[in-house]
């Protein structure tokens, strides 16, 4: 499955059995596709199982991501339905959905509610057109280390330590809302739609248990995922960039509200804002 001057990851085929177990449902099933690993390989595990689902991707209004272009460029090299959703950029609607996602699913971090913005408009369009399964990569960077930190530790004398690894997996999964994962159920449950996340199976935590940093991102990032699902390589995926930010322009578009009446304050972040409209202020 990999080239000849590369041994296989000895997680891989575990892997890709887990995701193949995964992307099971056949009809109306929408794939949340960016550009990276961890969402091509849920499509390559549909694909592998005879399913053609819709490939889906965002980017604000007028304003192609990288992400949004290789989705689109994927969708079209296999022969797939694509359906882009186009964010509002609109200053007073933004606050508006702020106000809306604050006040119905308690998001309070900046991170959270910048990270769902996108996936609210998106679930809720996808309903529109008849979409009643949509599958998603998140949370797969929880159990690679993708996070800065993780990267700056795994990069030096300790990434070949799977302990540190191990116990940063156990956290992050120990937290019942990781990934946005209450307010992803309140929606998709009131939408009647259901959600695979592959990376949220604690079996995932299980395969991966004991392999250090170093082991799962040498020679490139989630290398596992990679050796599982070799095929996804011709569809140029990239290195992770959390959805917020690079050049989706989301948190950019937040960061913006600074300068709008609403911050009578005269914060310089917009997490003063966002903490006024928590504490009902704003």
């Amino acid at each position: 499955m990999v080239g000849q001057s590369q041994i296989e990851h000895p997680t891989a085929k575990a892997i890709r059995s887990l995701i193949l177990e995964h992307c099971q449902d056949t009809e109306n099933v929408g794939v949340f596709l960016s550009g990276g690993v961890d969402s091509n390989a849920i499509l390559a595990g549909y694909l592998a199982n005879g399913v053609r689902p819709m490939v889906i991707s965002f980017c604000l209004n007028g304003r192609p991501s990288s992400d949004f272009r290789t989705a689109q460029k994927t969708a079209k090299q296999e022969g797939l339905v694509f359906t882009p959703i186009f964010l509002p950029t609109g200053l007073e609607t933004v606050l508006g959905d702020l106000q809306s996602l604050i006040s119905n699913y308690g998001l309070r971090r900046k991170a959270g509610i910048e990270s769902f913005w996108p996936c609210w408009y998106a679930i809720r369009e996808a309903r529109k057109i008849g979409i009643r399964v949509i599958a998603n990569g998140l949370t797969a960077g929880g159990l690679f280390g993708d996070d800065r930190d993780c990267s700056i530790r795994g990069h030096g004398a300790d990434g070949d330590d799977p302990t540190w690894l191990d116990e940063i997996r156990a956290e992050k999964f120990a937290n019942p809302d990781y990934g946005q994962k209450l307010a992803w159920d309140k929606l998709t449950t009131e939408l009647g739609i259901k959600v695979v996340s592959p990376y949220r199976d604690p079996r995932f935590r299980e395969i991966l248990y004991g392999h250090s940093y170093k082991s799962c991102n040498t020679p490139e990032q989630k290398q596992p995922i990679r050796d599982a699902f070799p095929e996804i390589m011709k569809w140029n995926v990239k290195k992770h960039v959390n959805l917020q930010l690079g050049d989706s322009g989301i948190s950019a578009l937040f960061a913006q509200l600074v300068n709008h009446p609403v911050n009578t304050k005269g914060y310089k972040s917009v997490v003063g804002i966002y903490n006024e409209i928590i504490r009902g202020q704003a």
